[in-house]
């Protein structure tokens, strides 16, 4: 499983130039590894992709950019990618 996320991740950003600390990969739940993993960079901001579930789901379960919030010592910034029905205007 670690090589197929390592093959996803370097096509994730194969053609873009990394900050100068490369890429890491960290195994484990996010809000168990990445507070901590953070911490022992000096990370300033985590860039999170987040995915759309529908509200009930959601409420049941929560949302990992959620619980992170509480957790992390730094920014989080959440990137939600296109959702399959499409964009809503906002006014």
């Amino acid at each position: 499983m670690r090589q197929a996320a390592s093959e996803a991740v370097a096509a994730l950003v194969a053609g873009h130039r990394p900050a100068s600390g490369g890429v890491q990969l960290v195994e484990g739940a996010a809000v168990e590894v990445l507070p901590a993993w953070c911490a022992a960079n000096g990370i300033d901001i985590l860039v999170v992709g987040v995915v759309s579930r529908s509200r009930v789901v959601e409420a049941v379960i929560g949302s990992t950019a959620e619980r992170l919030l509480d957790r992390i010592p730094c920014d989080l910034f959440a990137v939600r990618g296109p959702q399959p029905w499409g964009t809503v205007p906002v006014p």
